[in-house]
């Protein structure tokens, strides 16, 4: 077996390149990944469409209204973000439906 130095100068220009590339995407692969709490991820309208199960457009809507039902989220600049923990508990005091209007 060629060591890594005579493996890549029996390889055309073009291998060499690929290969040292691939190295490299499979030396950042073993890095550790910073641990993080899920509930504080920030979530994108598609995301939250998905565990929803609804339209994007349903959740937009949601984001547009100033009733009680409104989905709770923020603008960062011109982008929408949600925290899945505001998701969870918006579900749980919506999922009876619209309350009588006192």
């Amino acid at each position: 077996m060629l060591n890594r130095h005579r493996q890549s100068e029996a390889l055309l220009p073009s291998e060499r390149k690929r290969s040292t590339s691939i190295r490299c995407i499979n030396d950042s692969v073993n890095e550790p990944t910073p641990t993080r709490e899920p509930d504080n991820d920030l979530l994108t309208i598609p995301e939250v469409a998905a565990i929803l199960r609804v339209r994007n457009s349903w959740v937009y809507e949601r984001t547009r209204r100033r009733t009680r039902d409104r989905i709770p989220g923020f603008r960062i600049g011109k982008y929408w973000r949600f925290r899945l923990s505001d998701i969870k508990t918006w579900v749980e005091e919506n999922r009876h439906g619209r309350t009588p209007a006192a």
